[in-house]
């Protein structure tokens, strides 16, 4: 670790984490082989995934990995990391969205690829890519990333109802 991702905050005592300097730090150890867990920040993973409640377990990704409907962290050539599902793979690029999108990004090249889910703390609880709600996110609704919006609008009017 280079010791400038934790930096003294203000004068309650408070720290202020870079978060690319964590992230970095993060996939170093990841490429050492080692697992790391971060918390989820940002809204792009919800519903599955929500921002200060959830974390995520990331492991160096393998081929058989890197697959449609797997979680998996990337660096976009801006630098900026992102967490969020492939949706496809073609001619060895990948396309990823978030869970609440709508719109694909890429093509991502394989060397932009980070590291993978190895298991995601969901409401408090671990869970692996069998349980219910993760397969539901994994085979379900990645498959139906441009009809989202309106499965959500249609919940939200049965949920008033």
């Amino acid at each position: 670790m280079r010791g400038k991702t934790l930096r003294q905050g203000n004068a309650n005592g408070s720290i202020l984490v870079d978060t690319e300097i964590f992230l970095e730090d993060m996939c170093q150890l990841v490429k050492e082989g080692r697992k790391v867990v971060i918390p989820v920040s940002g809204s792009s993973m919800t519903p599955f995934l929500i921002s200060e409640r959830d974390c995520i377990s990331l492991r160096k990704p393998l081929p058989k990995d890197l697959k449609k409907g797997k979680i998996a962290l990337f660096r976009r050539t801006s630098g900026q990391f992102v967490l969020h599902r492939i949706c496809s793979v073609k001619n060895g690029e990948y396309y990823f969205a978030g869970d609440a999108q709508y719109e694909t990004e890429g093509p991502i090249r394989r060397d932009q690829i980070e590291a993978v889910e190895d298991k995601v703390m969901r409401k408090g609880k671990w869970i692996t890519g069998f349980s219910p709600e993760a397969l539901f996110f994994r085979y379900i609704w990645i498959r139906i990333i441009f009809a989202r919006k309106y499965v959500v609008k249609a919940y939200r009017g049965i949920k008033k109802l």
